[in-house]
């Protein structure tokens, strides 16, 4: 606590302190004190992404100021299984407001009007990535031992990369959506942030499972190690039979072909854990036919080339349009609040962002700032509409 109260006012990771804190951790310290305890996670402080609700005295806001002093209706099923095992959630962390999905053009990796901006702790004036970022960075910064974040489309794997941490993004519906503000449920995930894989494996399991309000859960049943995952990353020969094929022109040619000083030594060395932990690499130094020309530039991985209506944008921004209308309609407000502030569904949101455009932080040190929301705006324009040409381009995406 003491850290993050120096270092939060510069780098704006933790948008709210659990003002409960100290209560639940000298209960759980006290079961311990008396011989429970619940796991290996008993008494550990973590953050979760301010988009997974937390039925207590916190704000879930999904870094908008839009949602402050709403209430929702319950915790998040993730959260229940944390706080069943025994884990003390201090705070919510920072984000990409509405989960990176509210603009592309005039907004920046880590911003949000209610926290600020969130800075990478290894260089201010680089950017954090994804939107999961104060859960990234707040670990790399040494200001939690653990955290959670989401991902619809690298918003764990990012924010972990340009953070220096583990990010750990599970297979859709292993964990559980709901209670998480959606982006887009055929493709959200729950994934953890750790400082070395055991530890990230061991938050993992604290929260996954079947959950009846998740139908993509219910498909983990039977496939799931009895044990849990954190038991796989135990001994050097975690990797034995794994085989890694490593596209090396791919993976190293940037905009203009352009390579990151000192970044290939760093790479080769991380191959060679990787074959001391048993794996085998087959590294392809040939330029695959046609590699370039296949992985669109722009875009949510579509191929290059890929008509509109079988992008996946197609069908994520139906997704974000029901999603955050159903969230809106889901959540309750004080008394006066809900006239006041009438936000029935992703196109109110708009205006009421719109309307008050100003990013004042809540934590203080927040820079004023106008920020875009060109990607709210085209997901409002589908109405949330289900049309054939959705379903034509989900089918693109689910797997065969």
């Amino acid at each position: 606590m003491d850290r993050i109260a120096k270092t939060n006012p510069f780098l704006h990771h933790v948008i709210e302190i659990n003002p409960d804190w100290q209560t639940i951790a000298q209960g759980l310290d006290s079961e311990r004190a008396n011989g429970t305890i619940r796991s290996p996670l008993h008494g550990i402080p973590i953050l979760v992404k301010d988009n997974i609700a937390t039925d207590d005295r916190m704000n879930t806001t999904d870094g908008n100021l839009a949602l402050l002093g709403s209430k929702v209706a319950d915790d998040a099923f993730v959260v229940k299984k944390l706080r069943a095992a025994g884990v003390v959630i201090l705070g919510h962390a920072n984000e990409s407001e509405d989960a990176d999905h509210r603009a592309v053009i005039d907004f920046s990796e880590g911003w949000s009007d209610r926290g600020g901006q969130c800075r990478n702790v290894w260089n201010g004036t680089q950017q954090t990535a994804g939107s999961s970022t104060g859960s990234a960075q707040a670990v790399a910064g040494y200001n939690i031992l653990l955290s959670v974040g989401t991902e619809t489309h690298g918003s764990v794997l990012h924010p972990a990369g340009h953070a220096g941490v583990v990010g750990l993004k599970p297979t859709v519906g292993l964990t559980s959506r709901d209670g998480v503000i959606p982006g887009s449920h055929n493709r959200d995930s729950v994934g953890t942030f750790a400082r070395n894989v055991h530890d990230a494996a061991l938050l993992l399991d604290a929260m996954y499972g079947v959950d009846e309000n998740d139908p993509w859960s219910v498909l983990q049943t039977g496939k799931t190690p009895p044990a849990g995952h954190a038991q796989f990353a135990t001994d050097s020969s975690a990797l034995s039979g794994a085989v890694f094929g490593i596209p090396y022109h791919i993976w190293w040619s940037t905009v203009a072909g352009i390579r990151a000083p000192g970044n290939e030594v760093k790479f080769l060395e991380r191959i060679e854990q990787l074959k001391q932990a048993g794996a085998t690499i087959i590294n392809i130094t040939e330029p695959l036919p046609y590699a370039d020309e296949i992985q669109n530039a722009y875009g949510w991985g579509d191929a290059a080339n890929t008509p509109y209506w079988l992008q996946s944008a197609r069908y994520l921004n139906v997704d974000l349009y029901n999603g955050y209308t159903e969230w809106l309609q889901k959540i309750s407000w004080p008394k006066g609040r809900r006239e006041e502030l009438p936000l029935e569904n992703l196109g109110d949101l708009v205006v009421w962002n719109n309307q008050n455009n100003d990013s004042t932080g809540a934590l203080g040190g927040a820079y004023p700032w106008k920020s875009g929301q060109d990607a709210l705006v085209a997901a409002v324009a589908t109405s949330g509409i289900r049309s054939d040409r959705y379903w034509t381009a989900l089918r693109e995406f689910l797997p065969r």
